[in-house]
């Protein structure tokens, strides 16, 4: 870790008698201090409450057996110091010295007779002689703070995205808590976190763990233990109505025990957890009826001090349903309307549902419906919208009904020609003109993502050119053209159709928050599409922070972690794509957005040269593949030749790079096009370099340009146009990329193998087939195809059906690639390609 070599690094400058490490309690000062004196002659104690009773007595194992008689207390220091005099001294919790201790350690400081490594614990007392140690500047501070999200990730490489994040939330980065969670197993089990109204999915708390928190709690009286109950079911609670519930005094008590926080919101002065496990350890240890009813005290406590923000609506009617004291259908279907606004969805189809119980009649039945065609729940929406009794229904409801039927039979069922045959039917008889103008935009919307884009963009364009419509009708055809726009290499199109629907967000993004998504995650790939990283890695940053706050809406998470997986592969960070990904799977499991983020995995899981996940999820997604997104199933197409490759079946991906160009050609999505052909000739195909400098005339952005750039160096065997190529992959961001086009040029000029492999280290591990060729012997293509697959497991017997070729001719192939390869049968070839070169380079043929 970095702060273990700023320690050692420390003690071995010796700038200044010190080095004090300050950090809130379990942040990890103690393990840092220990991994830090590992392997050196360090006089390292350990203060405690208890010795501090005791002059000096924490030192006693490392002072001499004999002290003086009479030397009074200055002259016990003096002879203290004599016998450490030139060591090392680790103090771990510092504050808790007691005063001759912390005296013996100043005057070491003072004279540099010692180097001293001190802990303390922030906000703590402590002597003064240690305060005194940094404040007059004899030893350096260093502030140790929670793990960030980043250092979550770091320290465990192998979970998903969610899984650190929730494990940095319930946290709160606490390097203690975080252990003791991480060694339960429970943050780690799947990925999708169940939520409750108070925000917190249910987690199984170790003994110890449990323990740790209830020896903060330990001395804490009655009012003080309810308002930490109050505040574990409904943080953040109001000062006010805290003080009602419980009292002034124990309010303060819990805030001087640094076990809750204030802050302020606006006027308002609010009590939060001091930290999330807290809130975890309390929930789990208080019984249900206690908890019912505290809940039905917190909505009856707001009810009375009134509940002027949407917020408080939500609140109180989560805590009437967690306290079965919710009757009334209105207050539920108001609460979870306001839930879907914020993209609370596990929320807010908990208190649909509850309303339709309640007899909320049509609106609540449609309001279910809705919610859980946007929970991935389609065979349940669509039992909700048979039970719809439309026989008093206002041309509204009506419209409303039409609008979910059709989303859920295109986008839910996978039915488009039944979904579009629905509005069809509604629209023609809607008497109302912006009511029929909504369902006209939907039908543009699903033609759209159903491949027909031209006939869809006109009808959008129409629409915008007439009289005005509801803001949610105007949102959605802008959105047809942020879609169109971004696959056809108009990036400047697409964000200005995404500029102009986000100026009027908060009239329609309440009632259709789904749009946004939408968006967000296309003007990522329009951006990406135009070689313009870090927009793009800032438009699916910025959204997804925004809906990860909440973490109440699967489907609308998992699309946005798709985005950020995209971002992560095109910068070369295949193992981050990986977890992005696997992070998308889990959430849109079900959706109909799941054969696509099922194929990102597959490309990133290709390109990071895990075979088995990448064959596994390009299956997954052709089987579930769908004609209602048939505008953005290239992205499939797109993995496809790197899972060929990767399994070592180099011709057949050349092939299928190509394939999807022509297809992307048809349809006229140029970026597709253009990003098809360059992972072709990335691949050893025939450089289309004509084709691609005719796209960098259609296509937006630098990344067009690159690529025909590329492709004429590579064609004309120009190893300087290559390595200037790979100069403006690296410039834009593309490392692999870059590595690949260098990696090409190393195999007309080796001397620039070196740089290659310096960019291939910077993509955790990424293999492709113009890297593995570094340095390797030079095999062709049916050797190199045969010896993928011997190395991968497959008989001799096995390979020769799937080639199509003899026994005899296989062994003759294996038995050339092993004499070039100086491997002496299976076992070694099989290490050879674990090694990191699991795909061999071919022989150019003359």
């Amino acid at each position: 870790m970095d702060e273990i070599a700023e320690i050692r690094a420390a003690v071995g400058a010796r700038a200044k008698a010190g080095l004090l490490i300050a950090g809130p309690a379990g942040v990890g000062k103690s393990r840092l201090l220990r991994e830090a004196c590992a392997d050196r002659d360090v006089v390292s104690v350990q203060a405690t409450r208890a010795g501090a009773g005791l002059p000096l007595g924490v030192f006693a194992p490392h002072l001499p057996p004999n002290p003086p008689v009479d030397a009074g207390p200055a002259g016990m220091v003096r002879w203290a110091a004599e016998a450490l005099a030139g060591r090392v001294i680790a103090v771990d919790d510092a504050h808790l010295l007691d005063d001759a201790s912390a005296t013996l350690l100043l005057h070491l400081a003072a004279a540099g007779r010692a180097f001293l490594l001190l802990t303390v614990r922030s906000r703590e007392p402590a002597p003064d002689a240690i305060t005194a140690l940094w404040k007059d500047d004899w030893v350096a501070r260093s502030e140790l703070g929670p793990f960030t999200v980043g250092d979550v990730r770091a320290v465990l490489p192998a979970i998903s995205e969610s899984a650190v994040r929730r494990l940095h939330r319930l946290t709160g980065g606490n390097a203690l808590m975080l252990r003791e969670l991480t060694l339960s197993g429970d943050a780690l089990d799947g990925t999708r976190e169940a939520r409750s109204p108070r925000g917190s999915g249910a987690v199984r708390i170790s003994p110890r763990l449990a323990e740790l928190v209830h020896d903060r709690l330990a001395g804490l009286g009655g009012d003080e233990l309810a308002v930490l109950e109050y505040l574990s079911l409904g943080e953040p609670v109001g000062l006010a109505a805290l003080i009602a519930l419980t009292s002034a005094e124990a309010c303060e008590a819990v805030e001087e025990a640094q076990l809750a926080t204030v802050l302020r919101d606006g006027r308002r002065t609010q009590l939060r957890l001091a930290h999330p496990i807290y809130g975890e350890v309390i929930r789990a240890s208080c019984p249900v009826l206690r908890a019912r009813r505290r809940q039905a005290e917190l909505a009856a406590v707001t009810e009375a001090y009134g509940h002027r923000r949407r917020e408080d609506v939500m609140r109180i009617a989560a805590w009437r349903l967690e306290s079965g004291t919710a009757t009334e259908p209105g207050p539920l279907l108001a609460a979870a309307t306001l839930a879907y606004a914020v993209s609370d969805l596990s929320l807010a189809l908990r208190l649909a549902e509850a309303a339709v119980a309640a007899g909320g009649g049509l609106d609540a039945t449609l309001t279910l419906a809705e919610f859980r065609i946007w929970s991935a729940q389609p065979e349940e929406a669509a039992a909700a919208l048979a039970l719809a009794d439309l026989a008093d229904s206002d041309e509204f409801q009506r419209a409303r009904y039409a609008v979910n039927r059709a989303i859920n039979l295109g986008w839910g069922l996978g039915r488009l020609d039944e979904a579009l045959r629905v509005l069809d039917e509604e629209a023609a008889r809607q008497p109302v003109r912006e009511l029929a103008g909504l369902l006209v935009s939907l039908r543009a919307a699903q033609q759209m993502l159903g491949g027909q884009w031209r006939p869809a963009v006109a009808v959008a364009a129409e629409l915008l050119g007439g009289p005005p419509l509801p803001p949610p009708a105007t949102a959605q055809a802008h959105g047809v053209l942020v879609h169109v726009r971004a696959v056809t290499g108009d990036v400047s199109g697409a964000r200005a159709a995404a500029d102009a629907a986000m100026a009027t967000v908060d009239a329609w993004a309440p009632q259709a928050p789904f749009l946004q998504v939408g968006m967000d995650s296309m003007l990522t790939l329009a951006h990406l599409l135009a070689g313009e990283l870090p927009a793009a890695e800032r438009a699916a940053e910025e959204a997804y922070e925004r809906l990860a706050t909440v973490g109440g809406w699967p489907w609308a998470l998992g699309c946005l972690s798709m985005s950020r997986g995209w971002a992560a592969r095109y910068r070369g960070r295949v193992a981050e794509a990986v977890r992005w990904q696997r992070d998308a799977v889990a959430n849109l499991d079900g959706s109909p957005w799941a054969p696509l983020c099922l194929a990102e995995l597959a490309h990133a899981a290709a390109l990071a040269g895990d075979a088995d996940t990448a064959v596994a999820a390009l299956r997954a997604a052709g089987e579930s593949r769908s004609a209602a997104f048939e505008l953005l199933n290239p992205l499939i197409e797109l993995a496809e030749p790197w899972v060929l490759a990767v399994t070592g079946r180099l011709r057949e991906a050349r092939a299928a790079a190509l394939r999807t160009a022509r297809r992307a050609r048809s349809y006229g999505f140029t970026g597709f096009e253009a990003a098809a052909l360059h992972d072709a000739m990335r691949l050893d195909a025939e450089p289309a370099a004509e084709r691609l400098t005719a796209l960098s005339d259609v296509c937006e952005g630098p990344l067009g340009d690159v690529f025909a750039r590329h492709a004429r160096a590579l064609g004309d065997g120009d190893v300087r146009g290559l390595l200037g190529a790979a100069d403006r992959f690296e410039e834009l961001g593309l490392t692999l990329h870059a590595a690949d086009a260098v990696a090409q040029a190393a195999r007309i000029s080796p001397a620039a193998g070196d740089r290659a492999r310096r960019l291939a280290s910077r993509c955790e591990g990424a293999v492709t087939p113009a890297l593995r060729a570094l340095s390797m012997p030079k095999l062709t293509d049916r050797e190199r195809q045969i010896a993928e697959l011997a190395a991968r497991g497959a008989t001799s017997r096995e390979i020769a059906a799937t080639l199509v070729l003899s026994v005899r001719t296989v062994d003759n192939h294996l038995s050339r690639a092993y004499a070039k390869l100086g491997v002496t049968g299976r076992a070694e070839l099989a290490r050879l390609m674990r090694g990191g070169r699991t795909d061999l380079p071919r022989a150019h043929d003359s």
